[in-house]
């Protein structure tokens, strides 16, 4: 059985735990709240949160300003799109003369225009809905807001060869530092100033999508 030791003249009770030899009791805040521990691996305010992920593959290098990718959360959709990560490698077969950095920026509108590539967007799980985000390739028309993350052209540029960014990832490793797309905004991965034809991208983006 356990033991329990009460404070002086007050109803605290410290209870030890007879099985584990452990004691519990219930710790409290300065304003005399209950403090509770949990997982760090639950999610604080996500509701049956679910993953996608969209990948565009050997997309070649543009001699001008270019939105390669253009993810969106419809109007109404009555959900939040949290970006979990993205992704972006770079190669060449021709020595690049002028290298093109890409930047991830949020979106304060909807995409339009470009072509719609919703229909290749995974699943993690091939039984869960569908997603309610909608993607945009071939230079959608966006409406830029902040931005967030950007991937350096990089590495050899003096012969033909493969070469990738310093960074070649934005994965934030906290829930709290995920940013988020409400309804009717976005993010888009842009390139902003000429750049060379010979660079390729392999660009792959995933998200969650969660009832606020």
């Amino acid at each position: 059985m356990s033991i329990q030791i009460r404070s002086g003249a007050t109803a605290d009770l410290l209870t030890i735990d007879a099985t584990p030899k452990a004691a519990r009791v219930i710790l409290y805040n300065a304003a005399g709240t209950a403090i509770s521990v949990q997982s760090s691996s639950r999610l604080t305010n996500r509701t049956s949160p679910l993953v996608y992920r969209h990948v565009i593959v050997d997309n070649a290098g543009q001699g001008g300003a270019y939105n390669y990718v253009a993810l969106n959360n419809p109007a109404a959709s009555g959900k939040r799109i949290a970006l979990m990560s993205v992704e972006v490698q770079v190669y060449s077969v021709a020595a690049a003369a002028t290298k093109n950095s890409l930047t991830l920026v949020h979106c304060t509108a909807v995409a339009t225009g470009g072509a719609d590539n919703t229909s290749s967007i995974a699943r993690l799980l091939s039984t869960q809905t569908a997603p309610v985000a909608t993607v945009l390739i071939t230079n959608p028309t966006i409406t830029a807001g902040k931005q967030i993350k950007a991937f350096a052209a990089g590495g050899v540029v003096t012969a033909a060869g493969i070469y990738s960014t310093p960074e070649v990832a934005y994965r934030p490793m906290q829930e709290d530092y995920q940013f988020q797309a409400l309804e009717a905004e976005g993010f888009a991965l842009r390139q902003t100033v000429a750049g060379d034809t010979d660079q390729t991208y392999c660009i792959a983006l995933e998200w969650m999508e969660f009832t606020p």
